[in-house]
């Protein structure tokens, strides 16, 4: 009602504003230089807040690494390894292992290159390259040829194959004897081999040994096979 006195009594309020406008956010980032990947959606949620916080509103593309050279390799790096038995054909107990070795024109491994990466961007339109992949060479050891594009690993000589890991580099060779150390017997099962063969043993009653090379018996040899591509030498008695 009317009064000679009026006593004020205020009630306040929090009126909260957001501390930028969105078009005063686009011209910071224009005048920053920042021109890719910009997130409209997070500009826009920056510019409706009244409680501030933290807004990623743009991001850059990081580059994808490439592959990394690999090698595929055809053969065993083991001297020999255990035959399997076909459970459907007539098992030979002499035959135990398969001796690891490659005939001359044989590909041993084949290097697949290294593939590109897909290079990235930031924010401010740069292109980040990727990394280069990691990448080796094949080298050539004894009996063996790499092709001219760099990538296959070829037997020029019957052995048995070899490879030698070194740091940036893959090295290929061949053995061309197998040295035996024993007798052939059913511990050892036949020998067929792509190459020389040295027994410094005997080769005992019903076993084989085969080669495409010269084949060298420092012991004796009783009722068994010796078949050579080249002269074959029994030390002992035959």
């Amino acid at each position: 009602p009317p009064a000679a006195q009026l006593k004020i009594v205020p009630h306040t309020r929090e009126l909260r504003s957001p501390p930028l406008t969105l078009e005063e956010l686009l011209e910071e980032l224009r005048r920053r230089g920042i021109c890719y990947g910009v997130d409209w959606q997070a500009c826009e949620q920056a510019a409706r807040t009244e409680d501030g916080g933290e807004f990623t509103v743009a991001r850059g593309t990081p580059p994808v690494p490439g592959e990394p050279a690999r090698l595929e390799v055809f053969f065993s790096q083991a001297e020999k390894v255990p035959v399997e038995a076909d459970p459907e054909e007539k098992v030979d107990f002499r035959r135990r292992f398969s001796f690891t070795s490659a005939a001359p024109g044989c590909v041993l491994a084949r290097k697949i290159p290294p593939s590109p990466g897909r290079p990235g961007r930031d924010v401010y339109g740069a292109v980040l390259a990727p990394p280069e992949p990691p990448d080796f060479q094949l080298l050539p050891g004894p009996g063996v040829e790499i092709s001219a594009d760099g990538l296959e690993a070829v037997a020029i000589q019957a052995g048995r194959p070899y490879l030698q890991q070194l740091r940036k580099a893959v090295r290929l060779g061949i053995a061309p004897v197998l040295e035996h150390p024993g007798d052939v017997d059913l511990r050892c099962g036949h020998i067929f081999f792509q190459g020389d063969v040295r027994i410094r043993g005997s080769v005992q009653e019903g076993m084989e040994v085969k080669a495409t090379g010269r084949v060298e018996i420092l012991g004796q040899v009783a009722s068994a096979t010796i078949e050579g591509g080249a002269t074959v030498v029994v030390a002992g008695n035959v």
